[in-house]
């Protein structure tokens, strides 16, 4: 496993390095290459395995927006937080293309639900707040 966490490591470098550049289409290679090294299928044993392919899903999901590819970057945010609840750039990633896809309702709920297990995340509070009025307006 060691090895595979390595290469799938290098993946994640490269990845960030396209990212860098704007290149997100190669970023996503590079980050669906890692979890595919890892073999993908979810939650395993091992927390530096998940630390990683957390990881290397709320990049992906990172770049996905960036392309506006927002139902996918969802799904990838979904899997990211389902090994990590807490992984916070993941759920604000989440609560941006809920937002996008007008589901305003939902990215609210998932912004609560954030805050309640790390009352911190700036990024969600201030989503959160945004969110407010919106929220106050369907009730």
């Amino acid at each position: 496993q060691i090895g595979m966490l390595s290469t799938a490591g290098v993946h994640k470098e490269k990845g960030n390095q396209h990212f860098g550049r704007a290149q997100y289409k190669e970023a996503i290679h590079e980050y669906t290459a890692g979890l595919e090294e890892l073999d993908f299928g979810g939650k395993s044993s091992s927390s530096e395995h998940n630390v990683l392919v957390a990881t290397l899903l709320a990049n992906r999901a990172a770049c996905k927006i960036k392309i506006d590819n927002h139902e996918e970057a969802l799904k990838d945010c979904t899997s990211c937080l389902n090994i990590d609840p807490k992984h916070g750039k993941a759920r604000y990633r989440a609560i941006t293309c809920l937002r996008k896809l007008d589901r305003v309702r939902e990215a609210y709920d998932m912004s609560v639900e954030g805050l309640a297990l790390d009352p911190s995340l700036e990024d969600i509070i201030k989503a959160k707040q945004d969110m407010q009025p919106i929220i106050e307006e369907m009730d």
